[in-house]
């Protein structure tokens, strides 16, 4: 009789020893094994008490062997995620972060795709000291509204030896209809007139540079010529003017000094061996999203403010830097640290206004491209960068544009 029943419970002593135990292997081992003992039982010459108890475990193992190849069959249909399928859903559907948040190194993956967004333009100007990389994404607020990418930029190098250029960044108002027009003219049209000043007063001589009332008197003859045209594009295309309305970021760079305008929003910094330190005070009106534009009356009277910043604002920055950046709106919320929580007593809190760059973000984009792992890859690294370095630029709807140059 032990050896009866040691045979008859094989199969479940298999399932406990081994792991990957076949489910069909199992029930048919079962009916086997109840076979083979019910014509061992044959051979007796009459039935017994202890056979019929034979019998009966017999029947109780095959319902315990047939319960477990259904619980089998249900854990493999619940099988967790394969490690492939989790990757998947965590660049899918991030998990949530603290804003600022310090991501790893990112590696450009062919997930996103410009057909899925439109890269409206990537400029890349390399001398043997300075490298400047520039990228303006279309928004998904704007791909869903069929709105098309109303962010521009450019760069030019004016003196390749000695490191001399010029960087301007344009945001294209959301509400205007013909605003991507309207920022690829303020950004064409403001290194045109510039390089038109900087030849008439040689600045690119030695001891030539302007001082802060000559550059702030070119900067408004600049913006009066970039306004003019505009609305000759308006006039020729029977637009209305407001119709282009469009920031201005201005960067004049010279191994010794810098120059700096802006109208509008936006942000821009700069880096000096003390590390980063803005030198944009954006101009925001009284309600949210509010900002002027180069359209606007902002040359009459000369000492216009809005919100305490003086119209256009322009700067000298009267010593060398090692980088720079400037951006549009779109991407202040991921790389630009604006307020600070302060802890209150009984538990109660404030925010202090901030304006500064978060160093982090842009000293890990500056390294990266500076690898030779990337050295082919610098759009898709700006690409992805600008849509995935945190949460805050994931989740961004607007248009980005992020332009960012560094010595080597």
């Amino acid at each position: 009789m032990f050896n009866y029943t040691l045979f008859l419970f094989e199969p479940l002593r298999s399932l406990i020893d081994s792991s990957a135990l076949d489910s069909t292997t199992l029930l048919t081992n079962t009916i086997e094994s109840a076979a083979i003992c019910t014509s061992t039982t044959s051979e007796n010459t009459s039935m017994s008490w202890s056979m019929i108890a034979l019998i009966s475990v017999l029947a109780v193992s095959l319902i315990i062997n047939i319960v477990l190849l259904i619980l089998i069959v249900r854990k493999r249909e619940r099988r967790p995620e394969t490690p492939a399928e989790i990757i998947v859903h965590k660049i899918e559907s991030p998990a949530k972060s603290e804003k600022n948040e310090t991501q790893p190194a990112i590696k450009p993956t062919p997930a996103i795709t410009p057909q899925e967004k439109e890269i409206r333009m990537f400029t890349h100007a390399n001398t043997k000291q300075l490298s400047i990389y520039g990228i303006s994404v279309q928004g998904t607020g704007h791909i869903t509204e069929n709105i098309p990418c109303q962010d521009y930029h450019k760069v030019e190098i004016l003196d390749a030896k000695r490191n001399i250029g010029i960087a301007v960044v344009s945001d294209g108002a959301g509400s205007a209809k013909n605003s991507a027009i309207g920022s690829e003219s303020v950004c064409e049209n403001a290194i045109k007139y510039l390089k038109i000043a900087i030849d008439k007063f040689h600045w690119l001589g030695k001891d030539k540079l302007p001082d802060a009332s000559q550059w702030d008197k070119v900067v408004r003859e600049t913006i009066h010529l970039m306004q003019i045209a505009l609305f000759e594009t308006a006039k020729s295309n029977e637009y209305e003017l407001k119709s282009l309305a469009a920031t201005c970021i201005l960067l004049f760079f010279t191994p010794e000094k810098s120059y700096f305008a802006h109208v509008g929003d936006g942000r821009a910094g700069i880096r000096t061996r003390d590390g980063w330190e803005t030198i944009l005070t954006p101009h925001k009106g009284e309600e949210a999203n509010q900002t002027v534009f180069v359209t606007n009356e902002i040359l009459k009277p000369a000492d216009l403010m809005i919100s305490g910043v003086r119209v256009p604002e322009t700067l000298v920055i009267d010593k060398s830097i090692d980088a720079f950046v400037l951006m549009s709106d779109g991407c202040e919320d991921g790389l630009w640290v604006k307020n600070k929580r302060e802890e209150l007593p009984d538990g109660e809190f404030k925010y202090t206004a901030l304006n500064r760059p978060f160093e982090p973000a842009l000293n890990k984009l500056i390294q990266i491209l500076n690898s030779k792992e990337y050295a082919d890859r610098h759009q898709d690294v700006m690409y992805q960068f600008v849509e995935r370095y945190n949460r805050s630029l994931q989740q961004e709807t607007d248009d980005k544009t992020l332009c960012i140059g560094y010595f080597k």
